[in-house]
């Protein structure tokens, strides 16, 4: 594990800078696993760019009623998604915060 660069002075921030890392190669560890396990035998790399493709958009329609007056509805999507794409959203347990479909 990198310690470099920490552009932390404080050692609380330097701290919380180590806990924030641990953590995220926890769950990345945990996430490569459960992906394993599920039959995805693709490293962490090609894992975590197939997540970060994946956008959340804000769609925003006109206010209903006489001349547009009132709020906009708003509505928050999911980019289209790969089934790998789904499957790592479901064994991450990030399906559950996702907008529904």
């Amino acid at each position: 594990m990198a310690w470099t660069p920490v552009w932390h002075w404080t050692d609380q921030k330097v701290r919380v800078h180590a806990f924030y890392m641990v953590l995220s190669l926890l769950l990345t560890r945990l996430l490569l696993f459960r992906a394993h396990k599920a039959g995805d035998t693709r490293g962490l790399k090609a894992i975590i760019a197939d997540l970060h493709t994946i956008d959340e958009c804000l769609l925003v329609y006109p206010a209903a009623g006489t001349h547009g007056q009132g709020r906009p509805r708003l509505v928050n999507v999911l980019s289209d998604r790969s089934p790998q794409q789904q499957q790592l959203l479901q064994l991450s347990g990030a399906d559950r915060l996702a907008p529904p479909a």
